[in-house]
């Protein structure tokens, strides 16, 4: 793995992606494929270029599909710091970038993401953060119940 070989990688993201398919599995590809922690902050570093871009680009379009394309990738940043273990910086990436104008929407996806790599007690941390400050939909307050009593420190 070299810097020229991930930038590759990393610019595959940027492809239309089939309407059938969850980009998700896509971002997990990549994320697996780099097994070096290494790698892994060079491909932070290479999509943190990427979003930007797009996210430049969305602020002087205001086009969806730059919007969608700088989530995906912001996603991706996440889930590898998540398997660095680093979530905080993580989470502080996110909660910075990500293009969502409706603050219980962007809570709703973090959570999921959260769940998805099975990090309960951040899930219950970041919910708590934000609790009293983001009306959350039932879904979600029945599943942090849930979460809580499952994996809750008490």
């Amino acid at each position: 793995v070299n810097k020229e070989n991930l930038k590759v990688c990393t610019e595959l993201l940027n492809v239309e992606y089939d309407p059938q398919e969850y980009h998700k599995n896509i971002l997990i590809s990549l994320e697996s494929s780099s097994r070096s922690t290494d790698a892994k902050y060079m491909a932070i570093e290479l999509l943190k270029e990427q979003a930007d871009t797009y996210i430049e680009k969305y602020k002087k379009n205001n086009k969806y599909d730059d919007e969608e394309h700088a989530n995906y990738i912001i996603e991706c940043i996440v889930d590898i710091y998540f398997s660095l273990c680093e979530i905080d910086e993580g989470l502080k990436y996110y909660h910075k970038k990500y293009i969502q104008s409706k603050s219980e929407i962007k809570e709703y996806i973090i959570l999921d993401n959260l769940e998805f790599h099975e990090l309960y007690n951040e899930w219950i941390k970041e919910y708590e953060k934000y609790e009293g400050k983001i009306e959350y939909r039932a879904e979600i307050k029945n599943k942090y119940r849930k979460i809580k009593s499952e994996y809750g420190k008490n």
